[in-house]
């Protein structure tokens, strides 16, 4: 099957994004993908869901971590799910993904490519080639607490920590594999129900931990946040020995950015009016200085 698959893939000429190939691609796989994978015969865990999948990933450039959020839409009668990106209110289609829940085994294409991006049946020694030039070797295989096997790399994700295939999550580089360096997996979702965490210390649960902070800027001595539990609005002050320029992120406990803000001067005021009652993470952004708070809308 996955072989007419590629053949099929190989020959529709995807040379762009665009809806119309979105829609060859969907015609496509709905034609020669017509059987519901049986999870009752599964090895492993899925990674994919019959209703809807999602993942936090974080990325890291030279502005610092920032998150986003990946999900797939998996249709009952399809053996593939299609892909997408968020960054706030930005939606992009990012391709699509399928499985092999026997071997453990993870396909992710665009365009008119395939790549086998995670694979649960390799044993310590074996390897697993990214792209050409570029393989690793398995250093390790073990089990969470909770039973999910893991696989592990001998090759660093930029993120303190080895490249892992991680059983019904995903492996840890992200899903597409844009950089593996600089993209990084912290929790996956089910139906919308948080399923994994990572342990990463780099990360408080989904989102980045305040790294590389002065203490002034952990104290509350230059940039304060108030009041906090919030109601409608929340108040930003800025010590003027700061730049005048910042960089304001609020974002939910999903990592999903939902007020992206960049100001001047130093004193602020933001609307929470749209936003629901409950926990979020404030990310600030000043010159070289960057701080994360959380706070509470009543």
């Amino acid at each position: 099957m996955r072989k007419l698959i590629i053949i099929i893939c190989t020959a529709i000429k995807c040379i762009s994004l665009s809806v119309q190939a979105e829609l060859a691609l969907n015609k496509a796989f709905d034609h020669i993908a017509s059987e519901p994978p049986n999870d009752t015969t599964a090895s492993f865990r899925p990674v994919l869901k019959s209703d809807s999948t999602s993942w936090n990933v974080a990325s890291k450039s030279f502005l610092g971590i920032h998150m986003y959020l990946y999900y797939s839409l998996k249709h009952p009668d399809s053996l593939h799910a299609d892909l997408y990106s968020q960054a706030g209110s930005y939606h992009e289609y990012a391709g699509k993904i399928w499985e092999d829940t026997i071997s453990g085994k993870l396909w992710y294409f665009l365009y008119e490519e395939e790549r086998l991006i995670m694979d649960l049946s390799l044993d310590v020694g074996d390897t697993f080639e990214f792209w050409e030039g570029y393989t690793g070797t398995v250093d390790s295989v073990y089990f969470l607490d909770d039973g999910r096997k893991v696989v592990s790399i001998d090759l660093p994700t930029g993120f303190e920590e080895n490249i892992r295939f991680i059983e019904g999550v995903g492996p840890n580089a992200s899903l597409m594999w844009s950089g593996l360096s600089n993209t990084y997996l912290t929790c996956k979702y089910d139906n919308d129900e948080l399923v994994f965490v990572t342990s990463n210390s780099m990360f408080d649960g989904c989102l980045p931990l305040d790294t590389g902070l002065d203490p002034e800027l952990r104290n509350g001595s230059k940039i304060r946040l108030y009041p906090n539990p919030a109601s409608d609005v929340l108040h930003v002050d800025i010590d003027p020995s700061l730049l005048p320029a910042t960089e304001i992120i609020i974002y939910n406990i999903r990592g999903v950015a939902l007020k992206h803000l960049h100001l001047q001067g130093y004193q602020h005021t933001i609307n929470l009016g749209d936003l629901n009652k409950g926990l979020y993470f404030v990310s600030i952004n000043n010159g070289p200085h960057r701080l994360r708070h959380k706070i509470v809308i009543k």
